[in-house]
């Protein structure tokens, strides 16, 4: 039986020894690339036993089974990717595992230009003898600077991102090339060109006229109107005297704000726009913003600067505009900017505006002007919710001269909804024990759980009182001198109490310096009376 026990505990020794010994081995990644090119896949064959891809940084690794014990690892980098990448691969035999761990290096290499929008979107375009038709592109380049040059027939004839194409009768080939100069994506349109009278505004890109808007391209004759437009017609702005004629000649292009952005009642908009004088001869322009309203045909809001452009030259102006808080935002508004001169033209963007949540105003405070010692008065008071939420309101009355201090109870606003106002009336009493003068009434109104406030302010005019007359500036005179004369008082009564105390300490300074003498004395007399018995006895002794 002990025999049997050492046998079975030999044996699970061996057991161990040999499993330890055949642990799962790393993962062989010798024959992987550890460097690669941008957008490009790499792969190489692994032998281990049960290989998956453990984890992943800028890289994408996948693997593919060829046996039982050997693997196909492929990896490429993230989308435009270079830099430092790494790949964790893991072998396991559902007992033990091991990784190793794969370090790449992606190489940068130069992409093409993309076009991301074009216009016309047809290949196939019509177009009016020596009628503007406007073509635009917009390429970006993830690496690089991007230029669009164009070509009529393989002939150089722009650079932009917009070429006004014009041409006599016959046809064209025409070509937007987007370069970075190495790499270049272009686009093409077949323009075909005829007598107007042959095509309808539509077939040859025109806009029909619109009520009163205005043209801000070229006019031509169509097969089906008169006053075919090359571009969209725009609102004629009467309200801001837009321009008569629409010169394109004056580029005016918004870098703020942008179509997508959202403001509120009230907030201001920092706007800053791009102006290009491509006329012949130098401009000395006007330039207007307005926040103008559609539908009504009136302007909100305004201002303007000058800029001075030579021929060919372009810059940019910055205009801000307060947006009122009391816009009725069932319209339609727009930013709509104006530079004038010798030529005009005008280009516009929708503004959204939004009502914001918190906005209660004071619409009405009425007072009278005049009031009599212990007269009672009563002050009106308009209160207006244009916010997007309900409020819990209050108001108060406050003058310290007349000891008023008078509120309302909280009262509940419901939020805007066309018009949200309510009036209420405080009610005070003039004291007669005031005098005659004028008193500034403060009302102040609290809202959003009181964590905002406004205030307004009117002055009452107090008669027929017994005390001698009373003034505000005399009021704050009287109070500052007051005040001084309170300031002297108590600066005199600092400087003796500061004396006093100076001279309690040196007297409580001398007590204690003469007790502690007396003290010295006192024990020096009580060491010689005990000392002379002991010199007698010394004598005794030596005797």
């Amino acid at each position: 039986m002990k025999n049997s026990s050492i046998l079975m505990f030999l044996l699970l020794f061996l057991f161990l020894v040999a499993t330890a010994s055949a642990a799962v081995a790393l993962p062989n990644i010798t024959s992987c690339s550890a460097s690669i090119s941008e957008d490009t896949q790499a792969s190489c064959v692994i032998d281990s036993l049960n290989l998956t891809v453990f984890s992943s940084n800028n890289i994408s690794c996948t693997v593919v089974p060829l046996s039982a014990t050997s693997y196909t690892l492929s990896y490429i980098g993230s989308a435009n990717y270079s830099g430092a990448a790494s790949c964790l691969v893991n072998s396991t035999d559902n007992l033990e595992s091991n990784s190793s761990l794969l370090s790449i290096t992606i190489n940068p290499i130069n992409d093409a230009p993309n076009i991301i929008s074009y216009n016309s979107t047809s290949s196939a375009v019509s177009a009016a003898p020596g009628v503007a038709l406007p073509f635009t592109v917009n390429a970006t380049d993830i690496d690089s600077s991007v230029t669009i040059n164009w070509y009529i027939g393989g002939t150089y004839v722009s650079s932009g991102s917009w070429f006004n194409f014009s041409k006599s009768t016959g046809s064209y080939i025409l070509l937007a090339n987007a370069t970075d100069g190495s790499l270049s994506s272009s686009v093409s349109w077949t323009v075909s060109v005829g007598p107007t009278s042959q095509y309808t505004c539509g077939a040859v890109g025109g806009f029909y006229p619109s009520g009163d808007k205005l043209c801000p391209g070229d006019i031509f004759t169509s097969s089906d109107i008169s006053k075919c437009c090359s571009v969209a017609y725009i609102p004629a702005f009467t309200d801001a005297s837009g321009c008569t004629i629409a010169n394109k000649s004056v580029q005016i292009s918004f870098t703020e704000p942008q179509s997508s952005d959202l403001f509120e009642l009230g907030e201001q908009i920092n706007g800053d726009f791009k102006i290009t004088n491509l006329y012949s001869q130098d401009q000395d322009f006007d330039i207007t913003a307005y926040l103008y309203d559609l539908t009504s045909d009136t302007y909100e809001a305004s201002k303007s600067d000058d800029l001075s452009l030579r021929a060919g030259q372009s810059s940019s102006i910055s205009l801000a505009l307060k947006i009122p808080e009391d816009l009725d935002l069932t319209d339609d508004f727009v930013i709509m900017v104006k530079a004038e001169d010798e030529i005009c033209n005008m280009n516009y963007i929708p503004l959204s505006i939004r009502r914001p949540k918190h906005i209660v105003k004071i619409t009405s405070f009425f007072l009278p002007e005049q009031a009599y010692c212990g007269e009672t008065i009563n002050a009106e008071i308009k209160v207006e919710n244009s916010g997007s939420n309900d409020e819990n309101v209050y108001l108060n009355l406050n003058n310290k001269n007349l000891s008023l201090d008078k509120s309302t109870d909280k009262f509940n606003l419901e939020k805007y909804s066309g018009s949200n106002t309510v009036q209420k009336t405080l009610s005070f009493i003039v004291p007669d024990n005031v005098a005659n003068g004028t008193y500034q009434i403060r009302l102040s109104l609290y809202y959003s759980d009181s964590n905002r406030m406004e205030f307004i302010s009117k002055n009452l005019d107090v008669t027929g009182c017994r005390t001698p007359s009373y003034s505000a500036s005399s009021s704050v005179n009287n109070a500052q001198n007051q005040s001084e004369s309170s300031n002297i008082q108590t600066s005199s009564d600092a400087k003796k109490i500061m004396i006093l105390a100076a001279i309690s300490l040196a007297l409580i300074i001398s007590i204690l310096s003469v007790l502690y003498r007396v003290k010295m004395i006192k024990t020096r007399e009580t060491d010689e009376i005990l000392e002379k018995p002991v010199r007698k006895t010394r004598i005794k002794l030596e005797r």
